[in-house]
């Protein structure tokens, strides 16, 4: 029987919710970045007890986790027979606080953590620098030589290729197209052209440092967004078939 891990974003979550498979026994980490999951600790932030309004206790969870480095030791204690990356949460700017790198994500935030213990004055390192890319090219080296190790060494790495769609579906039916220049959120602008741009060069450096590797993408008419979609509209945020076509693409590589 097949047990898998997912890091990366809800688009890969989402599949199974979509498909109506449980996720009780697949570990699921998000909001975070290559460079981040394999940096030192980021010692003083307070986490606190209750997530505030507009924030789930796997929000919590997951920005712990990116702050404290404990992805990796989990997926090792996981075991995986299959292990599913994709790039979407990307995205976001990297962080650094003396010498340690963390994900600047929206949850991130909304917690108020910067500025307060650990976090006093953290240097942005934006997604489309070359700092970033430098440190993504490094930190991916590092997860290469962790998958050709024990107990990774025999796990089926899989990567779900995602590009920012188009055009989306609108709530009547219709179709609509998002303009060049989005948000990340609020005052973090973003270029949709750029972005996908840097989701198919990390694919290519991905496939390149991990020749197991293999790719699942969705077919192009698949590839639209949806203004109904349960998260909003975002253009990572897909039509309902998406998430079918690429179940059967993960069911046809032994999951």
């Amino acid at each position: 029987m097949s047990r898998t891990a997912i890091i990366g974003s809800c688009i890969t979550r989402d599949i199974w919710r979509e498909c109506d498979i449980p996720l009780d026994d697949v570990l699921y980490v998000s909001r975070t970045s290559l460079p981040s999951l394999v940096s030192t600790p980021v010692a003083g932030p307070v986490m606190p007890a209750d997530p505030p309004e507009g924030l789930g206790r796997h929000s919590l969870r997951m920005v712990a986790a990116d702050l404290e480095k404990t992805a990796l030791a989990a997926l090792a204690e996981h075991r995986p027979t299959h292990l599913v990356f994709d790039f979407i949460d990307e995205r976001f700017d990297l962080l650094e606080q003396d010498g340690a790198i963390l994900t600047h994500s929206w949850e991130l935030d909304r917690l108020g953590l910067i500025g307060g213990p650990g976090l006093e004055s953290p240097r942005v390192i934006p997604r489309l620098s070359d700092e970033a890319d430098r440190l993504w090219q490094g930190a991916l080296a590092r997860i290469a030589a962790l998958l050709n190790t024990p107990p990774l060494a025999g796990t089926a790495v899989i990567l779900h290729h995602a590009q920012w769609a188009r055009d989306y579906r609108d709530g009547q039916g219709g179709q609509g197209s998002f303009s060049d220049d989005l948000h990340i959120w609020e005052d973090h602008p973003a270029s949709l052209p750029a972005h996908n741009a840097l989701l198919r060069r990390y694919r290519d450096l991905f496939v390149e440092a991990i020749p197991r590797a293999r790719v699942v993408q969705a077919a192009d008419d698949a590839q639209r967004a949806d203004e109904g979609h349960v998260w909003g509209l975002s253009p990572f945020h897909y039509v309902t078939d998406y998430y079918p076509d690429v179940w059967r693409q993960l069911r046809g590589l032994g999951i």
